[in-house]
């Protein structure tokens, strides 16, 4: 009985030690660990690095599909912020919990990326908008402070970066110039936009006109009955047939616009403001600049529509 429950033991023993050699965990700890807050920067990244190499760990913070305008942290997040090596933020207003955290951390993360102060400093304005992603000359700008602190935390991929990066930012100023080329040659009619407005700088940087129910980004619902009756008067007068909300919108701006105006054939179509992604969309097949050739091609649809 001994000799029968000691080879069982040693079987065992020998099965343990084999599966423990053959099926080991990833080894993160000599990973650079990149912590970005919003999909953009961690798709900049992504393109930079050529995907999640040996070299690095990305991370996106916001990624539950959450407004940024709303989010909060975890206690997760609060730990995971200030032990990173690269910490990639905008900066804006929404952002300042960040601050909060690592001002009171003894911890500190070994490149901090501030986007908001390094568009200040390259261009010598403040931004006047926070979703600064929505214009490719701040994307650029963001582009090369990232890839400069790539380069710091793995010299050793220093080439490889290079080559992303060039390739990368040849990619923007070509998007860049599709849209200057479509939106001169569009017809002379503004963008009803039945929601929020995070889209300042599309608007702005292509000279397209536009009607918002709301201002801003920050309030949610408090739309007045006259923003409400100048969106269904604007319908009929440009003879439009389309009305825009955010990706996060549950329409229901766009459908009493829809009901004063009484177009019940009018479609709603989504322009991506990037601000709200799910894990899911953000490891799949999105990617920024694939977002905004879509917004482009909605602008496109919709005031020809």
């Amino acid at each position: 009985m001994n000799k029968i429950t000691l080879k069982s033991l040693l079987i065992t023993s020998v099965l343990f030690f084999m599966v423990s050699c053959s099926v080991k965990k990833p080894d993160n700890s000599n990973k650079i660990k990149v912590l970005s807050t919003y999909f953009p920067q961690y798709d900049w990244t992504r393109s930079i690095t050529g995907g999640l190499e040996n070299e690095t760990l990305q991370t996106l913070l916001i990624k539950n599909g959450l407004d940024l305008h709303c989010y909060n942290p975890s206690d997760t997040d609060l730990k995971e912020i200030p032990n990173c090596d690269l910490l990639i933020y905008t900066g804006g207003e929404s952002d300042k919990w960040i601050e909060n955290i690592l001002g009171q951390s003894e911890t500190k993360p070994t490149e901090i990326l501030n986007l908001y102060k390094i568009i200040t400093g390259k261009t010598g304005s403040t931004p006047n908008d926070e979703h600064i992603w929505l214009s490719f000359e701040y994307a650029e700008i963001c582009c090369e402070a990232i890839f400069e602190s790539l380069c710091r935390l793995v010299p050793q991929n220093i080439e490889k970066y290079k080559e992303n990066y060039s390739d990368y930012i040849e990619q923007i100023q070509n998007l860049d110039l599709t849209y200057k080329t479509i939106t001169k040659n569009l017809p002379e009619k503004p963008l009803l936009i039945a929601d929020r407005f995070p889209f300042y700088y599309i608007t702005k940087n292509y000279n397209i006109d536009y009607y918002s129910a709301l201002s801003n980004c920050k309030d949610y619902y408090d739309v007045s009955e006259e923003n409400l009756n100048l969106l269904a008067e604007k319908l009929k007068e440009y003879k439009l047939n389309s009305l825009l909300v955010l990706d996060d919108s549950d329409k229901k701006i766009a459908r009493a616009v829809i009901l004063k105006a009484k177009q019940p054939s009018c479609d709603i179509f989504t322009l991506d403001s990037m601000q709200c992604i799910s894990l899911q969309e953000s490891m799949g097949t999105a990617t920024y600049l694939g977002k905004m050739r879509s917004n482009l091609e909605t602008i496109q649809k919709v005031i020809k529509n």
